[in-house]
């Protein structure tokens, strides 16, 4: 047998809780190697600091200067804020962004990836992780949200998160961003984020904007509460644990999202009944969404309410009965993946008098000459010029109606 000092469990030496010289951790590796103590220690000041911080700025913007303006902290998500902290201010702001770009090297124009797939197939994930950090009774809103490009399944992404959005019932959904320079008019898409050259988010913003703005789609009429506390915040911290993905470890799950509203209530411990995990279909409690993950690798969302109706995701080859209006996708470049909305832009419904139908079909879509790697996950700096191609779409539509016009 041997011995061999490979670590030490504790305080480096010299350092000293008398000489007040104990070192700032900087990673949580650096915790990993302090007695336990250590980093409770240090995660009960981050939250102490934090908790200070926007309870003093809130208190001088709102007082001392006399803003009239609701004031939000900063974004409730995974590596910024506690829910605590920023329930000090007048609002919760969330962003999200589904496969967001992973950067390598320094180089970012360069060296990067994406994860190429679609968010039907993953539970609505991005979409339904935000609906996790609403807290009870406090306005809440999306700053900012996001299917980055080169993505090839970006079709989704409007219609998805405004129908989660009015379900949901959030006060605001900002889309990240319009444009990043002053050159409105492009016929190719040219960045991760742009939405101004990019045709199936273009063409995706009327329908987003009449479910959510308009409200189509209506607020689901239950909701269902999620205690916290402080300390399971600050266990999640010790542990590396993302919040969203803490709480979806309490019980909460894609299918709750889909159905009812969730919110959480700081400070309880109360943990609810949730929905079975083992269920694949989600139907929410106004009747007016379906999300179907009976197959993992062909989901669909379907949106049935009287002036919107859309199908999002794998529907090539089934029928959807819609009530006023069936469709049915046919087979597409991606194994059927598609997004085809109708909404009623004027008319009470589809058979109103005079009521104009807005039917949109997207798809795939590219630059000329994009400059793809092997397994589709980086075009590097070659985004390839203009126009874009775009997919056309095969599907047929069955309108009841007495007469219509095309």
């Amino acid at each position: 047998f041997s011995l061999r000092k490979v670590g030490f469990a504790g305080l480096p030496e010299g350092e000293t809780l008398e000489a007040g010289n104990v070192a700032m951790p900087l990673w949580p590796a650096d915790c990993a190697v302090r007695p336990p103590r250590f980093a409770s220690d240090f995660v009960d000041f981050l939250y102490e600091v934090d908790d200070r911080y926007f309870s003093e700025m809130h208190a001088f913007l709102k007082n001392d200067l006399g803003c009239k303006h609701p004031i939000k902290g900063t974004q409730a998500s995974a590596d910024y804020s506690s829910f605590f902290s920023l329930a000090k201010c007048d609002f919760i702001d969330v962003h999200g962004y589904w496969q967001h770009p992973r950067f390598g090297s320094n180089d970012r124009e360069k060296d990067w990836s994406i994860v190429n797939e679609p968010m039907v197939n993953n539970r609505g994930e991005t979409a339904a992780g935000l609906a996790m950090c609403r807290v009870r009774g406090m306005p809440f809103q999306v700053s900012e949200y996001g299917h980055p490009a080169p993505n090839t399944f970006c079709a989704e992404g409007i219609p998805t998160v405004a129908s989660i959005a009015a379900l949901q019932d959030w006060d605001g959904v900002t889309l990240f961003n319009y444009s990043k320079d002053n050159r409105f008019v492009q016929n190719m898409i040219t960045s991760f984020f742009e939405h101004k050259s990019h045709p199936v988010k273009l063409v995706t913003m009327p329908f987003g904007a009449l479910v959510f703005r308009r409200g189509d789609v209506s607020p689901a009429l239950e909701e269902t509460t999620v205690g916290i506390a402080l300390d399971t915040l600050k266990r999640f911290t010790l542990k590396n644990v993302k919040k969203d993905a803490g709480i979806a470890a309490m019980g909460v799950t894609w299918l709750d999202v889909f159905t009812h509203r969730i919110s959480l209530s700081l400070g309880s411990e109360i943990i609810p009944d949730f929905l079975p995990a083992q269920r694949n279909i989600a139907v929410s409690d106004t009747g007016e969404l379906t999300y179907d993950l009976s197959n993992k690798d062909a989901g669909a969302l379907v949106v049935n309410t009287a002036r919107s109706k859309a199908v999002v995701g794998f529907g090539a080859g089934r029928e959807f009965d819609l009530g006023d209006l069936v469709l049915r996708p046919g087979p597409t470049m991606q194994n059927g993946f598609s997004t085809i909305t109708a909404s009623a832009v004027s008319g009470a419904d589809f058979r109103s008098p005079g009521a104009r139908i807005l039917l949109t079909a997207t798809g795939y879509v590219e630059n000329t000459d994009m400059g793809w790697n092997e397994d589709k996950t980086s075009v590097s700096d070659q985004w390839g010029k203009g126009p874009v191609m775009c997919e056309g779409i095969p599907f047929e539509a069955v309108f009841k109606a007495s007469a219509i016009e095309a």
